[in-house]
């Protein structure tokens, strides 16, 4: 998945999922890295899409759902 700057995801930050948005995208030879800004006002940098080995990961199926539902 391909977010853009203010985006809306789901991050999984050390397993809890928190409603962020997307505040900057990278490009790197993995895809895109992005820097998330958490509904408790953290920035999370270095994130990227489903990478489950990550302390920090958008996961892209919960937020596609949750973007349906709004």
């Amino acid at each position: 998945m391909n977010y853009v700057t203010g985006s809306t995801v789901i991050v999984s930050v050390f397993k809890v999922l928190k409603v962020g948005s997307v505040v900057e995208k990278l490009p790197t030879k993995k895809g895109y890295k992005y820097t998330i800004k958490s509904e408790d006002g953290k920035l999370h940098e270095g994130v990227y899409v489903d990478d489950k080995n990550a302390e920090s990961f958008i996961n892209s199926s919960l937020t596609k759902s949750f973007t349906k539902s709004k």
